[in-house]
């Protein structure tokens, strides 16, 4: 890895060191290289990079599938120590973390009703009343989102979520486990704090989501 300024451009001066690192790399030779360049170019730029001058865009993912696998949440603690062991500040200098959607996106989740249950040769689908306008990321880059039936308690059953709108993108999850879904159950999309509401569209005349603020759902 090598971070290239142009030494041809005399009126360009750096202020400013960025960077966005996936969290599955933080603890690899590649990251440690990127921190190498960036103490590098602290040195040699030390009379123009600013005391506050190093920004990192975390990509600690909210909704990864190994974080489902395990049953544990995002090892923050274990993030912030890498941090801590191998990047050096100059004095006086702070270092900023984004961390975005590993927090915000566990503060929303999309709340949507059961219109019908549609039992298929080979599978049931639970059409919901939500759809890819409200939470684009299932159909658009077949994104994991938990989701639970907050109605039924009773035993589990296989269903393909599925919204209204007429896209065989329109699905938020196929072949999952949920409590037995019957009309008017609500059913919850987790961790679409970060990607819902922001990413809505009013795409096929939909109406943008409302929210709502609740400590019960």
């Amino acid at each position: 890895m090598k971070i290239i300024v142009s030494e041809e451009i005399e009126s360009v001066c750096p202020t400013f060191v960025g960077a966005c690192v996936e969290a599955n790399v933080v603890n690899t030779p590649y990251c440690q290289e990127l921190w190498d360049e960036i103490h590098a170019l602290g040195e040699k730029y030390k009379e123009t990079l600013t005391t506050e001058s190093l920004k990192e865009m975390s990509g600690i993912a909210a909704t990864r599938k190994v974080y489902r696998a395990c049953g544990k949440d995002p090892d923050f603690k274990a993030y912030f120590d890498t941090y801590a062991k191998f990047l050096k500040l100059r004095e006086g200098q702070k270092l900023h973390f984004e961390l975005g959607r590993a927090v915000v996106g566990q503060m929303g989740s999309l709340i949507t009703k059961v219109l019908y249950v549609k039992q298929g040769t080979a599978k049931q689908f639970a059409i919901v009343d939500a759809g890819m306008t409200d939470l684009i990321r299932p159909a658009l880059y077949q994104a994991y989102h938990k989701i639970e039936n907050i109605t039924s308690e009773e035993p589990v059953e296989t269903y393909d979520v599925v919204g209204p709108i007429c896209e065989s993108s329109d699905v938020f999850a196929k072949q999952i486990d949920l409590n037995k879904c019957h009309r008017g159950d609500l059913i919850a999309i987790r961790s679409a704090g970060a990607y819902g509401e922001i990413m809505a569209s009013q795409y096929n005349c939909r109406q943008l989501p409302k929210s709502h603020m609740s400590e019960d759902l």
